[in-house]
């Protein structure tokens, strides 16, 4: 669990585009994932980044078809 990790709020997020993201971190946060839940479905969650090196503050990757409801992100 990172303890102090900030993750920037993504703009403009498109099921199967290339996305950016960014966050700001401490030295002692540990590597981590980036999930979207569906706030509808009772723990559903959909993974979209995994062992995420926090000290990079950036990530850029391609967003898989995301099914209908996945709006908020988790780590």
């Amino acid at each position: 669990m990172a303890s102090a990790l900030t993750l920037q709020t993504p703009v403009d997020w498109h099921s199967s585009s290339q996305v950016n993201i960014s966050w700001a971190s401490t030295p002692t946060d540990p590597t981590f994932s980036l999930q979207l839940a569906n706030t509808d479905e009772f723990h559903d969650t959909f993974s979209i980044a995994n062992n995420l090196n926090p000290s990079a503050n950036f990530a850029s990757f391609q967003l898989g078809v995301v099914p209908a409801g996945y709006v908020s992100p988790v780590s």
